[in-house]
This record gives C-alpha cells, sequence and structure tokens, in this order.
C-alpha cells in the first residue's frame, strides 16, 4: 500500500506506519531540517520541499508518482492548540485545505489527519465540522477519537486526535487502548541514558534494564543527539529544589513567581509516564539531573528508535520530536488501516435492515454502583402519588456522588432510564410504588442475579424503548429476545469448534443478529446464523463496528457479562460462560412474551399511544416472578473469574475459593448469598492474624463464628486486643464484577438491636470483592455513628445504613 506523508515533519508518523507493513513513498513540507532527517530515517522514500498552503499535487506527482492508496499527514497545529493563541481567523488554519486538495486530487481509498485535541472545540465545533463536510462532500466517511500515547505503550501522556476517512462505508476501527498491562514510565524510557553529554555515535555503556530499553536499542548501542544543556548555577539550584514529579508549587514562596510561565518549572515523574513532548525544551526537566531532558531522551519519550537521527540545530531537532507523532502508537495504527484497506464489509440486503435501539442510562459506565445505590433508595419509598414520587427520586438522585451540580434536565432522564429501562419502579394509573427488582436488589445486594432477571424479560419490542420504536417494532412484527437468542447461538459455536470455544463480537452479534429482520422478525435459526458469522470469518467480510452502530447489541452483551452469563477478553470478544448451564438453559426454554403486544400484532398501523396504553402493566410485568432459583449465581464459578483478572490480591481470592469449594464439597452449588459465609470465614481469619499480630496468642483460639441459627444479631465474636474486651462483629460482604463503591448496606432488627446493645463493643465489618479491587471498611458502634450523623438510617425492615468514609476505617485484609 503506497503512502503519501503530507506535513510530514521528521517523520514520526511514516516510520510508524513503514512498522506496520505501511509502503511510505514520499513527504512533503516546507522544513529542510526535518526533511534531512526524514530522508536519513527514510532511504526508500523521496522527499519534496513545498508550502502546503500552496499544494501543487502535480509537483507531487512529478516526484512521487501519481497513485496513492493512503494519505496521511497533520496540518501544522499552531492555529487550534492550547499551547498558541486559538484564533479561527488564524491563516494556519487554513493549511488543511492544502490536506483536502491532495486529497481530493490523488483520491486515496483512505487518508488519516492528526491533530490536537482542540480542534475539536475550536469556534465552538464548527471549525472541525467544516472540516469533516469538507471530506464528506468528497465521498469520505469519517470517523474520529482523541487517542493516549500511553494507552499504546508510549511513555508520554500524548493525546492527539486522530481522524481518518474512508471512500464509501469505513471500516477502520480505532486499535483498543490498555494494549499493555502497566503504562511505560519515564524512568523505565530514559534511565539508562548518560548524565552527560556524549558524542554521537558513542557506545552506550549502560546496560538495558527492562523490555523498553531494549527494544529502542535493538538496532543500535550507539547514542546520538544526546548534548545535554547548560543551565546557569542559579536555574540548576532552582531546579534543585523541584522534587521528582514536582512543579513550582514546590519552590519557596519567593521563587514560584521567577518565571511567567510556571509549567517551566515542572520534573517529570519518574514512576509515570512523561507530559506530552512539546516543541520547545525548556518547559520540563530530567526526573533526577538537574536539567531538561536532551533530544535523545526527548525522542524516547515519543517512541523514537536509538536508530532514528535527528539533523538541524539543537532547537530545530527538538521542535522536530515535539511536532511528531509517537511512532509506536503509529505502528498501532497503521495495523488498522491495512486491515481496513484489505477489509470488504459485509452488508445486510435493504430488505431486511431494522436498526433495533433501547434506552441506554447515562450512567453505564458506573451503573453497578448507581444500582446499588438507586435500588436502595427506592426501596425506601413508599407508593405516592407519580408526581410526588418523582420528586423524591430526583431528590435521592441529586445525592448521588457527582450529581449535585447535574441540571434538572439531566436528573429527570436519569429517573425515567432507572424506571424504563431497568424497572426498578411500578406504576398503576396515577399511583408510583417501588418495584420488586429495586427491593430484591437493595435487600440481596445480589447484581449478577439481578442482571439474570433483567435479561430474561428483556425483548424487543418492550417497555425499555420509546413507545414509538416499540410500535415500529411491531409494524415491522419483530417479536425477539436477545439474550436468549445470542446463548443458543453462541452454544452452537461452542459445540461446532474443535476446542469447545466459540467468541463473538459486538460487530458480529449487531450485523449478523439484532439489525438483520430474518432474525428478529423471520426467526432464523441460531445454526444459520452461526454459519453466516463463520462464512464471514472464512472469507474475510469485516463489520461497520463504530460505537453508535454496535452500542446497542453491545449493551447486551455487556448486561450478559455482567449477569456472569458471558466472559470478556481483551480481544473484543465474548465466551459463553458454559459453567453457568443451568442458568443457560432456563433461559433457552424462556418462551414468554410481553401479553398485552400479542393483540397489537394483529393491528394495522400500530401507533406510540397504543403502546403508551400497555406501560404501567408493562412495569408490573418486569417485576413479577423473581424467585427463579435457576438464577442464583455460582460463588465459586465468580471467585475464580476474579481470581483469573486478579493478581495482587491472588492470596485472599484462594482462600476465599479455599473456602467455597469447601462447601461445594458438600453436595451442593454454592449461590452468592453463601459469599456472606465466606466473608465471615475470612474475617475470622483476619481477627486472628490481628491478634496473633498483638502477641494475644491466647485470644487467638477463643475467636469464633457465631451459629446462624442463635440469631444473636452478629456473625463473629473477638476481642480488642488490649486486655480481653470482647469484639462483636457483624460482616456484610458484597462480590461483583466491576469494581464497588458502595456505601450502603442492610441491618436486620436483631443487628440492630446487639448494636444498642454492645455498644463499643460492636462493629460492622464492610467487604467489596471484585475484579478491581478488595475493600474492607471497619465501622466502630454503628449507634453512635449515627447519633454523632456519620452514617445515615432509613427502616426498612431493620436499618438501610448509609456511612461516610468518617464513620469508620478502611483496613488491609489479613486473611
Amino acid at each position: 500500500m503506497r503512502v503519501l506523508d503530507l506535513f510530514s515533519g521528521c517523520g514520526g508518523l511514516s516510520y510508524g506506519l513503514s512498522q506496520a507493513g505501511l509502503n511510505i513513498v514520499a513527504g512533503v513540507d516546507d522544513w529542510e531540517d526535518a526533511l534531512l532527517t526524514f530522508k536519513h530515517n527514510h532511504p526508500n522514500s523521496v522527499v519534496v520541499t513545498m508550502d502546503l498552503s500552496n499544494c501543487d499535487p502535480s509537483k507531487i506527482e512529478k516526484t512521487a508518482g501519481g497513485h496513492f492508496d493512503i494519505i496521511v499527514g497533520g496540518p501544522p497545529c499552531q492555529g487550534f492548540s492550547i499551547s498558541g493563541k486559538r484564533d479561527p481567523n488564524d491563516s494556519r488554519n487554513g493549511l488543511y485545505l492544502g490536506f483536502v486538495r491532495a486529497v481530493e486530487h490523488f483520491r486515496p481509498k483512505i487518508f488519516l489527519m492528526e491533530n490536537v485535541p482542540n480542534l475539536l472545540s475550536m469556534d465552538g465545533g464548527r471549525f472541525k465540522d467544516e472540516i469533516v463536510k469538507d471530506f464528506e462532500k468528497l465521498g469520505y466517511e469519517i470517523k474520529l477519537e482523541i487517542l493516549t500515547a500511553s494507552d499504546y505503550g508510549v511513555p508520554q501522556n500524548r493525546r492527539r486526535v486522530i481522524m481518518v476517512g474512508m471512500l464509501g462505508k469505513n471500516t477502520f476501527s480505532f486499535p483498543p487502548p490498555a494494549l499493555f498491562s502497566s503504562k511505560i514510565t519515564t524512568a523505565e524510557a530514559i534511565g539508562d541514558l548518560p548524565e552527560m553529554s556524549v558524542d554521537d555515535g558513542s557506545q552506550n555503556k549502560r546496560r538495558a534494564s527492562n523490555a523498553y530499553q531494549r527494544m529502542m536499542r535493538a538496532l543500535t548501542n550507539e547514542i546520538y543527539n544526546h548534548e545535554t544543556t547548560d543551565h546557569n548555577a542559579k536555574t540548576v539550584e532552582t531546579i534543585a529544589l523541584v522534587p521528582d514529579g514536582g512543579n513550582y508549587k514546590n519552590l519557596p514562596r519567593n521563587l514560584q513567581s521567577t518565571r511567567k510561565v510556571n509549567i517551566a518549572w515542572t520534573r517529570y515523574s519518574s514512576n509515570k509516564p512523561s507530559h506530552t513532548i512539546d516543541t520547545g525544551h525548556r518547559h520540563h526537566f530530567h526526573y533526577k539531573y538537574n536539567r531538561v531532558p536532551t533530544v535523545r531522551e526527548s525522542a524516547r519519550l515519543q517512541s523514537f528508535p536509538d536508530h532514528f537521527i535527528f539533523f538541524g540545530s539543537k532547537t530545530s531537532q527538538y521542535r522536530q520530536v515535539g511536532n511528531a507523532v509517537p511512532p509506536i502508537m503509529a505502528e498501532k495504527i497503521g495495523k488498522e488501516l491495512v486491515r481496513a484497506f484489505e477489509t470488504s464489509i459485509y452488508q445486510i440486503p435493504d430488505d431486511f435492515y431494522l436498526r433495533i435501539h433501547h434506552s441506554r442510562p447515562r450512567f453505564k459506565n458506573d451503573l453497578e454502583n448507581v444500582l446499588l445505590y438507586m435500588a436502595s433508595e427506592i426501596a425506601k419509598l413508599r407508593e405516592e402519588d407519580r408526581d410526588l414520587f418523582a420528586q423524591k427520586l430526583n431528590a435521592a438522585i441529586k445525592l448521588y456522588p457527582g450529581n449535585a451540580s447535574k441540571t434538572e434536565k439531566t436528573i429527570n432522564n436519569w429517573r425515567t432510564e432507572i424506571a424504563s429501562l431497568l424497572g426498578l419502579v411500578e406504576f398503576q394509573g396515577q399511583k408510583a410504588k417501588p418495584g420488586q427488582m429495586a427491593k430484591f436488589l437493595a435487600s440481596k445486594q445480589d447484581l449478577i442475579e439481578f442482571f439474570r432477571h433483567f435479561l430474561f424479560k428483556f425483548q424487543y419490542p418492550g417497555g425499555h424503548l420509546k413507545p414509538r420504536e416499540s410500535a415500529l417494532l411491531i409494524n415491522a412484527k419483530v417479536r425477539f429476545k436477545p439474550a436468549k437468542y445470542l446463548i443458543r447461538v453462541m452454544l452452537e459455536g461452542v459445540q461446532a469448534s474443535d476446542n469447545g470455544k466459540f467468541g463473538l463480537s459486538k460487530a458480529e452479534a449487531t450485523h449478523c443478529i439484532f439489525n438483520d429482520l430474518r432474525v428478529t422478525r423471520e426467526n432464523r435459526t441460531p445454526e444459520e446464523t452461526l454459519q453466516i458469522i463463520l462464512k464471514n470469518r472464512k472469507d474475510g467480510f469485516g463489520y461497520d463496528n463504530s460505537g453508535d452502530t454496535i452500542r446497542y447489541a453491545g449493551d447486551i452483551l455487556d448486561y450478559m457479562r455482567l449477569a456472569d452469563l458471558v466472559r470478556y477478553r481483551p480481544n473484543g470478544v465474548f465466551y459463553l460462560n458454559t459453567s453457568q448451564i443451568s442458568v443457560l438453559d432456563a433461559f433457552i426454554k424462556n418462551d414468554e412474551y410481553f401479553q398485552p403486544y400479542k393483540k397489537l400484532y394483529s393491528k394495522r398501523g400500530v401507533t406510540a399511544s397504543d403502546i403508551s396504553k400497555t406501560q404501567d402493566s408493562w412495569f408490573q410485568y418486569v417485576n413479577s416472578k423473581l424467585d427463579t432459583s435457576a438464577f442464583d449465581a455460582d460463588a465459586l464459578t465468580i471467585l475464580e473469574e476474579i481470581a483469573e483478572e486478579k493478581e495482587d490480591k491472588a492470596e485472599f481470592i484462594t482462600e476465599m475459593i479455599k473456602r467455597i469449594r469447601v462447601l461445594s464439597s458438600q453436595g451442593r452449588k454454592v449461590r452468592t448469598r453463601d459469599i456472606g459465609h465466606v466473608g465471615e470465614a475470612i474475617v475470622v481469619q483476619h481477627e486472628k492474624t490481628r491478634l496473633a499480630r498483638m502477641d494475644r496468642e491466647e485470644l487467638v483460639k477463643n475467636v469464633r463464628k457465631i451459629p446462624d441459627h442463635l440469631a444473636s444479631g452478629f456473625d463473629i465474636l473477638s476481642f480488642e486486643g488490649a486486655g480481653e474486651l470482647k469484639r462483636t462483629i457483624e460482616v456484610k460482604t458484597t462480590i461483583s464484577k466491576g469494581k464497588l463503591n458502595t456505601d450502603r448496606f442492610h441491618m436486620t432488627p436483631s443487628e440492630w438491636g446487639a448494636a444498642q446493645t454492645f455498644g463499643d463493643a460492636y462493629y460492622v465489618y464492610r467487604l467489596m470483592v471484585s475484579s478491581k479491587d478488595i475493600v474492607l471498611f471497619i465501622i466502630k458502634n454503628p449507634v453512635r455513628q449515627y447519633r454523632d450523623a456519620k452514617i445515615e438510617m432509613s427502616l426498612r425492615d431493620g436499618a438501610d445504613i448509609t456511612y461516610s468514609e468518617e464513620a469508620g476505617a478502611y483496613e488491609a485484609v489479613l486473611a
């Protein structure tokens, strides 16, 4: 694939693309030093000296030929960078028109334009919109996204907008972030380079201490462009006052205003990726040495390998490095460009295409925490007139962390989504009341089982859609239960696979299932759908996997992951959790549909008004029959999956799994409600370890679990350690896929009564376990904390407790 690089600079973007297998034919710029660097490091490419504000494609043709598969480039950003004055009328903003003229003339299949994130907000977003329109007029479909270099193995938190256009359908996918388990730090990137200047070509005498340094030195052990800057004594003295990762705020007050630009006194952090490398060279200091980084150190932080040599004055070299696209990030993008170039797109015939929609919560990224909070708040409410119920629900939503400043419209949207999509509220006439789904989640704190109930009822059409969308689906004769169908397709895939594994992507689910009427209306069998998916894979077909396109099928797969029906892998594929076979079987046998829609299928021209008349019945339907025993989650399986994802707490997780297996060996399947018993066992061990570390071995043997049948209002009897004062402990354990920030739990009447009786001898141990974190929060004497207003209490079959961090303290689990 032939590539033309406009505004090429020194060639960082081109170098990365060449590493992805692309053929860099030519670099075009009017910067002589940068072109010298480009030519040296791209010996098989030609260079064209040209002011691209007066782009002359014919001159490029004479030097580099007239056909290019891909055109890339980044028009100079000074007109709209945060580092300069952002003026919509800046003549430099017109440089992109030269890029447009080249694209219009050569008509590549793909173009890529790189720039600063501020491009998106320039002139209220209108500048970006004009750029997009210019390319759309030429027949290109545009995708753009802000990428952070440190997400792709670059030791720098550099953010850039990447805009990719393709003639016709855009099949490009941005490379997924977080491809590395941990980000490359500044020290890891440049720690092997010498403190002082060295002559070009000198051998690096230090040993490479990590994979990144070895990669940078793979083709040479020689050092180039490593001339240090000589600062005056006063500057060195001032730099020395700034600690690793510090800035001007660490200076004595009399020195803090000695520079007009305070960022000039910023020192890199050794244990984090660096700040953005810019075109200057006096804005940041080495994390260890009292000087600015050298050109080579800056190049390392941009991911240029050591054999990439820069030419021109030192100031010019710094500018070349600062203007470049990090090659490692460019390589990742380049691989996706190759894939997009070679991919044919799978298309549903127009006669069978109908895109499915549903309501999407604005809080999806924090869904589990919001659900636990809202279920508890809703469960406290009583049946009220709809308007009064809505007011009280809005007040609760407003109190969720981060919502205090949200507009009334946003709060109303939250309320609508909580009610319509998640079914936490029941309506009847002018009345509203807490739904059984809310009460279930508030009392059991079992998110996995909650999502199983949720998906069991989820269907198209349904009350989680806007009435007009449900009407559209009924008129199109759509009748579809997505979780059931996805499970059946994936089971077919497992059975057809040689290794018993089959994964499904969001794009495949979207284009082969959700948006195809041959599935949602005409009941194409899962076997047939599987064969289409497998054939597309064999034939190399791709899919439009833009976020807006695949989000609805993606939501269902995400909900299935939260329900532990599927497992997600970093390759973007979902795999069936075949250990939950009884639950999967319950879904497969699920033929239950919302009956009030049944008669509407025979009616011509169903309207939104027809759907609205059924809404109250819908909320009653989703809150009915929540006692499906097959939905109980298998605690052992959940913990084993968490153990796969979490390494730093492996001993704790292993101990929990061991205790779960003891319960399993008794011949019964362990439910997530048994997590409570495991949490109690862990806390018993925690207490024994705590007392042993206090040299109170005589008390260790007396720490014990209180049998459930005694109903004493606490779970564990332990000791303070100072003397023989007793410590009565109630353990509250929650397990979840995602990290939980919940600040609430429920206490039964006997537990609250025990807290009143034992006073300072009564403790609540709040234990939260997820693949992201393990948290133990200890509250002493919840009754006193309530009196001191450090916890809030609402009466509901005991007490719903909401606590602040002032109510207790975090402790490391000692089990």
